[in-house]
């Protein structure tokens, strides 16, 4: 069975937005520090980006701090293009490519701090 969404392209169903508050807010405070330098580093790097290019800058870090739910990584990129401003979204997705994300669909950022 099909199910259609009436809910704006972008927007998320009230649950979900729930959801990704909840994520957010129960991420610790130093992950979501070092989680958002990653991003800013993958903005500068990347004129577009996903989350894929976030965790290869994370792990890149040393002693990076972790967190045991990895989709606290999309309210982190929502509120980072929001407060911040690195990024802003294209409307696009694709696919995953790092190993066990099992190719889930990605939101597309556009860097508002590249430089070719």
């Amino acid at each position: 069975m099909t199910q259609l969404s009436l809910a704006l392209p972008g927007a998320h169903d009230t649950r979900t937005q729930l959801a990704m508050e909840k994520c957010d807010a129960n991420a610790p405070s130093e992950w979501k520090r070092v989680v958002d330098a990653a991003i800013l580093l993958a903005a500068m790097r990347h004129e577009t980006f996903t989350t894929d290019q976030v965790w290869d800058e994370l792990h890149k870090i040393p002693r990076a701090p972790e967190t045991h739910r990895r989709c606290a990584i999309g309210p982190r990129m929502k509120r980072v293009a929001k407060e911040l401003g690195y990024m802003e979204s294209t409307g696009q997705v694709r696919r995953s490519k790092q190993e066990g994300a099992n190719g889930n669909w990605l939101a597309v950022w556009k860097s508002r701090v590249f430089k070719p």
